[in-house]
């Protein structure tokens, strides 16, 4: 959210996927929005075919969570990591252009 207050609007978007089960986007995945006052757009995926789409994002993702993906018309880069702010900051500015 800090990155999409930054850095947001025309040369950067910041959109969350939801890989909660499906049965818990109105008991969970709601709420936490809400609680937590998100602004970017958040996406519920809701394809248990796993197997089906993860070599799709990156052949070397694991499936592991949290993962993240920053690209721009030009070049992308997948990470399978948590980031502190100034670690994120950092990888996004090198698609910022």
């Amino acid at each position: 959210e800090k990155i999409n207050a930054q850095y947001g609007g025309a040369n950067l978007e910041v959109l969350l996927v939801s890989l909660d089960f499906p049965h818990l986007y109105e008991k969970k995945l709601k709420p936490f929005i809400q609680d937590k006052k998100l602004l970017s757009k958040v996406i519920a995926l809701d394809d248990p075919d796993m197997n089906a789409w993860i070599p799709k994002i990156d052949e070397k993702w694991s499936g592991s969570i949290p993962a993240t993906i920053i690209y721009n018309n030009e070049e992308s880069k997948f990470y399978e990591r948590s980031f502190t702010f100034e670690e994120l900051e950092k990888e996004v500015k090198q698609f910022l252009k």
